[in-house]
């Protein structure tokens, strides 16, 4: 069995090499396989183990993105009863590679494993639990990083998961994939008043709050206190000229920007988003985030899921406008297509 907390090398040797070379390391490969197949060789030193493609698919376009979008990845290794043995992480341009496989030796039998993309980098956003040669896979969990009081005003490096069984057989490289799943949202909120007058995204308070900073084994969240989540960016943006009765420009319409992350959004949860002018003391926006953001969902998704809608799209755009810094309508951008939205109870 492999060894608890035993980390993976980089095994992969890069050569521009010779054609020869190449030719020899094949014909030596062919001479070890026919080797485990005899029944006459003692197959102890036969390779046998896993071969783990990591594959990122679970977003609007349906297209593999996880060498593009994950810049590090840890696999936790678990046998047929539940128990640790090992973890292995990779990171670097080695993920760059679409051909990539993180491998390594295992022994006969079944396991579980489970990857997250994004946590083992310098960036990450979350930690994960503690692990000791007792532990099992239902102890494992990831838990974000928040400031005191439970606030998070940070842009969350991106965290992905996915989980797999597999079973390994004599003399064998057993090749498996792991389908990822992104946890971490952004949103980028545009108040704009429809008089045309500028905006100044410093007269308002933006939060969004939901309880989902700390995620089990299966990555559900599991209630740890609600989180506050603030911007992690502000600013001032042109979104053209105002036109004037007669049609014609009068002046640059200045809008503001903000954009806040959070960790994986549930159908299940009252996340709540509130935009409040400061200076009047009234929230400006307060609705539940969810119900808003299921609108969004095109009829050309109508049988999709709420749950993986969510999970699926992890960027989202609003655009609130105002008038004399009350929300009147918005209107939500996903992919392609816009959702106008009254202000109405929904």
């Amino acid at each position: 069995m492999a060894e608890p907390k035993k980390k993976r090398t980089d095994r992969t040797i890069r050569t521009a090499g010779s054609r020869f070379l190449r030719l020899l390391t094949a014909f030596a490969t062919l001479v070890a396989l026919f080797s485990c197949e005899s029944v006459y060789d003692d197959q102890d030193d036969c390779p046998r183990g896993v071969s783990i493609r990591y594959r990122y698919d679970y977003n609007m376009l349906f297209a593999d993105a996880f060498a593009s979008h994950v810049d590090c990845v840890t696999c936790y290794v678990f046998d047929s009863e539940g128990n640790y043995l090992a973890e292995y992480s990779e990171q670097g341009a080695a993920l760059a590679d679409e051909s990539y496989r993180m491998s390594f030796p295992l022994e006969p039998g079944h396991y579980k494993l489970i990857a997250y993309g994004g946590l083992a980098c310098d960036k990450s956003s979350f930690d994960v639990t503690p692990f000791t040669p007792a532990s099992r896979y239902t102890d494992l969990s990831v838990r974000l990083r928040t400031e005191e009081g439970l606030r998070s005003s940070a842009s969350l490096h991106g965290l992905f998961y996915g989980t797999a069984e597999v079973d390994i057989l004599p003399d064998d490289y057993q090749e498996v994939t792991i389908p990822m799943m992104r946890d971490t949202n952004n949103i980028r909120i545009v108040l704009q008043e429809i008089s045309g007058d500028p905006v100044d995204i410093d007269d308002f308070e933006i939060t969004l709050t939901d309880d989902n900073s700390l995620l089990d084994w299966r990555n559900e969240p599991v209630s740890a206190g609600e989180v506050t989540y603030t911007p992690w960016y502000t600013g001032t943006a042109v979104a053209g000229e105002e036109a004037g009765e007669d049609g014609t420009p009068v002046g640059e319409v200045r809008v503001g920007v903000a954009e806040l992350s959070t960790s994986r959004l549930m159908a299940s949860h009252k996340a709540r988003l509130r935009i409040r002018a400061l200076g009047n003391l009234y929230d400006a926006v307060d609705i539940p985030l969810i119900d808003y953001l299921l609108i969004a969902k095109s009829e050309v998704y109508s049988k999709m899921p709420s749950q993986e809608f969510l999970d699926r799209q992890s960027e989202w755009s609003w655009i609130f406008f105002l008038a004399n810094g009350r929300w009147v309508y918005a209107k939500i951008q996903i992919l392609d297509w816009t959702v106008r939205v009254n202000n109405a109870e929904l």
